[in-house]
């Protein structure tokens, strides 16, 4: 399944948080280069993606863009709502981006192409020694310059591991994070950093709503929009087509091993297609 953001997919966001991503560069077109280096112009963003959709319909994946809904509140709808609740065992999400990383537990993984690491509920412990769930709270304090969301300031992993020794020990959500810091204050404490986290609250809540994956708010019609694709039928491989919509858009000069993509990987993923 390839999910990819939808209309005004930040409009939820937005509504909360106006600066929310505030200051990335829209895209008109896609980098595509060419034989002689050169972009190809004259095809804009919709032209080369809708050229995509094509491609992706020649083969066994499903392809989901729902309206108003970000790529990653439908990923994290299916891996912790839909997945769980058909049963359907492990599930694998490809992302580079470290906001998945909230989401693993013991049936779903993350697999990072730019680390190649496999991030499961052990490895994620070893690299941040948090769990999953505490990750999640970490960066909630954190915060996420690629998306414009201030962190309190001075709150780093090794920082927040030494001030908070509890998130090593047993899954804790900001909240907590604010009434132990608010209780240590009342024991005494002097740390400026403590103090900081209480005078930040209303933007440790603020970060969470927006970050928070598992409990994203999507509209009810949005999640028949989500099962109803799902449940529908994948894609099978048609190879022919295939071949020729990427010779046609001179691509195969692109792939090492062409025709070992389409007649292993693919044919892998037809199986599965066929048996669904």
């Amino acid at each position: 399944v390839l999910i990819f953001d939808g209309k005004d997919g930040g409009a939820r966001r937005r509504k909360r948080y106006p600066e929310y991503k505030a200051g990335r560069r829209n895209r008109d077109r896609l980098n595509r280069v060419v034989e002689d280096g050169s972009l190809v112009e004259g095809e804009s963003f919709t032209d080369q993606f809708n050229n995509m959709e094509y491609l992706i319909n020649t083969m066994p994946l499903t392809m989901m863009s729902i309206d108003f809904i970000e790529a990653d509140d439908v990923i994290g709808y299916i891996a912790k709502d839909y997945y769980k609740t058909n049963d359907f065992g492990e599930l694998f999400i490809v992302s580079a981006d470290k906001d998945f990383i909230q989401l693993v537990d013991i049936n779903i993984s993350v697999y990072s192409p730019i680390k190649r690491i496999l991030y499961n509920p052990t490895t994620v412990v070893k690299e941040f020694g948090l769990s999953a769930y505490n990750y999640l709270t970490f960066r909630v304090f954190d915060g996420d310059d690629s998306d414009n969301i201030v962190g309190v300031k001075g709150i780093g992993l090794k920082t927040f591991i030494k001030f908070f020794p509890e998130v090593t020990e047993r899954n804790i959500d900001p909240l907590d994070i604010i009434e132990i810091a608010k209780l240590r204050i009342t024991e005494g404490s002097k740390r400026k950093t403590y103090q900081t986290i209480v005078d930040s609250e209303e933007q440790i809540l603020l970060n969470w709503y927006l970050m928070d994956l598992s409990n994203a708010d999507i509209p009810s019609n949005k999640k028949f929009n989500i099962k109803d694709i799902m449940d529908s039928d994948v894609y099978q491989l048609d190879k022919l087509k295939l071949k020729k919509l990427i010779y046609a858009h001179r691509l195969n000069d692109h792939f090492k091993h062409f025709d070992s993509l389409i007649y292993s990987s693919l044919t892998q993923l037809n199986l599965y297609a066929e048996a669904e």
